[in-house]
């Protein structure tokens, strides 16, 4: 067996393990951490007379029989040879997470009339498709959902009633409005829906949305993503028409009117999704999404550009600030916590790191005959089926296109997703299942893919460093302040 621990020292210089197995925080003391050294060693009797010369023999005693129990019971401190390993996805398995699949994303079009720097289309991503007019036919979109309805009608579904949502993806999805007229027009006389809980949504650049498209969109409650990366310096900095004309104006201008006439539709429906970049100016961004009349923690989606296998970050220069306010705001975010001031953060500075520290507010103990999880990946199918204008199946929207997991004609295959989930184990995951980070790892089919096989090493030790820095700071801000975390 191996240690499974981390060590943590928080700024004031405490003490603290996590521990992988359990996937707990414990505070210790350097009798504790003495005691693990010599447990797999020594028996019970040698390691209490060896630590009575240093600690207390009462002290001793106790603390062993606290850790003997932690072990024995609960699988605590140490890897265990026993412990499962998900490196071969069973049959059984497979079928209930394709049953309880929630969300079927259709690629209405490959095409686009932005030409975004950063687009993962662009041709600044090695193995990405690039930019092209190809539309999904409507044979494709009806057999789609065809097969989504079965899922959900399902013997095996836990959650019948659940809602599922059908999404409307691109290129630029508007760009095909008829399709998704007759996609929704379709679900509502299907069979398949007549007692399910479906919602419709579409994620857009924002430049298409007519009176016409927004009064459609509105009247179908459909959940309306627009892609805004804040003031116009900053917006049209990456997010650029084909003529390479900045598209800010035209998109904020559609934005005042949803909001001036679907004020309630606005509220409930609306999102922005921001991609952040080492080009933009985040001060202004902080500034703009600061702004309790369009924005809030609820409808802002903050994701960075991804990082690997592109181009992009050579040919694009850094703002010289950007690093710089990065610290400068994640520091204020500490210092808000420890001060329960959190409100008083500016709403893109919050939404940006709270999810760095809400992670760790679910540590806990899990079953004693645990699966050892690798990476932070999905089971293929299990959250949504994404389907490319060609009809292909795929993981999903981030994933490339070289791990097809089936199609409109026959469906989720079981053994291409079986294919790709031992490669991926074969590839990336046999190293996993002893990793210090294993529960908080964000590597997955999309970070990791590349042309038909996976690689993660370039990102596995960048993101242990992350995590164990985010831990110690998170111990150290519950040191200062124990409620800081509570809503």
């Amino acid at each position: 067996m191996e240690v499974s621990i981390l060590r943590l020292r928080s700024a004031r210089g405490n003490e603290y393990i996590y521990d992988v197995c359990s996937n707990s925080i414990f505070p210790v003391s350097s009798l504790f951490i003495d005691l693990l050294d010599l447990y797999l060693s020594f028996p019970k009797k040698k390691i209490i007379d060896r630590l009575s010369k240093r600690y207390s023999s009462p002290e001793v005693e106790a603390l062993y029989k606290y850790v003997d129990v932690l072990v024995k019971k609960y699988n605590c401190f140490f890897f265990e040879k026993r412990n499962k390993c998900d490196a071969i996805l069973a049959k059984e398995l497979f079928e209930k997470k394709i049953a309880n699949v929630k969300n079927l994303v259709l690629e209405v079009t490959q095409n686009c009339n932005f030409r975004c720097k950063y687009c993962s289309y662009s041709g600044s991503y090695y193995y990405n498709r690039l930019h092209n007019q190809l539309a999904m036919s409507f044979d494709i979109a009806t057999k789609s959902i065809d097969y989504f309805g079965c899922l959900l009608h399902s013997a095996l579904r836990t959650a019948p009633r659940k809602n599922a949502i059908i999404s409307f993806y691109g290129g630029e999805p508007l760009l095909e409005f008829k399709l998704i007229k007759k996609c929704v027009d379709y679900c509502k006389s299907n069979s398949y829906f007549d007692h399910q809980n479906i919602r419709f949504s579409v994620t857009t650049n924002g430049s298409l949305l007519s009176d016409r498209i927004i009064d459609y969109l509105a009247r179908n409650d459909f959940i309306l993503d627009i892609s805004l990366d804040g003031p116009k310096e900053v917006h049209d900095t990456n997010r650029v028409f084909r003529n390479g004309k900045g598209s800010f104006d035209k998109i904020w201008e559609n934005v005042i009117r949803i909001h001036e006439k679907y004020r309630a539709y606005y509220n409930d429906r609306v999102k922005f999704l921001i991609t952040l970049s080492p080009n933009q100016d985040l001060e202004e961004m902080v500034k703009f999404f600061d702004n309790p009349a369009f924005f809030n923690d609820k409808n802002i989606e903050i994701n960075s550009v991804n990082e690997a296998d592109t181009t992009f970050f050579k040919e694009s220069k850094n703002h010289p600030k950007f690093f710089e306010n990065l610290k400068k705001y994640y520091e204020e975010y500490k210092s808000s916590l420890i001060r329960n001031c959190n409100e008083k953060v500016p709403t893109f500075v919050r939404v940006m790191f709270n999810p760095i520290f809400s992670q760790f507010e679910q540590l806990s103990y899990e079953p004693v005959d645990r699966i050892s999880k690798f990476t932070g990946t999905c089971y293929p199918g299990s959250k949504k089926i994404f389907v490319s204008a060609d009809g292909n199946y795929h993981i999903c929207e981030r994933v490339n296109h070289n791990f097809p997991i089936g199609n409109y004609l026959n469906g989720v295959e079981i053994e291409k997703v079986t294919k790709i989930w031992s490669d991926y184990f074969r590839q990336i995951g046999r190293n996993c299942k002893k990793c210090k980070i294993l529960h908080f790892c964000p590597v997955c089919f999309a970070s990791s893919g590349k042309g038909g096989f996976f690689e993660a090493r370039p990102l596995c030790k960048k993101y242990k460093k992350i995590t164990i820095k985010n831990m110690i700071d998170y111990v150290s801000i519950k040191e200062e302040n124990p409620r800081a975390f509570e809503k």
